[in-house]
């Protein structure tokens, strides 16, 4: 999921350089299950507050998505490009 809500952002507007706004991937307990193709658009999601994980600091990379983590996702997204 985090790899394509990054793709679609890459496609349709272009992406900023990471200025180390949010959290970091690092802060993630299971960062390391992270498949490698996708490390680039997770650090992207996660700086930008895009992805934000639950409160025992786990993404859960390879977790399946409820519709509201998605919808949540989406959101975050749409807020992030307005401001």
């Amino acid at each position: 999921m985090m790899y394509i809500l990054y793709k679609s952002l890459e496609v349709t507007d272009g992406l900023d350089n990471f200025d180390d706004e949010g959290d970091k991937l690092e802060d993630f307990r299971d960062n390391n299950e992270i498949s490698s193709y996708a490390i680039k658009g997770a650090k992207y999601l996660i700086s930008r507050d895009i992805i934000n994980g639950n409160d025992n600091n786990i993404i859960n990379p390879t977790g399946t998505c409820t519709r509201a983590e998605v919808a949540q996702m989406l959101y975050n997204m749409i807020i992030s490009k307005k401001n």
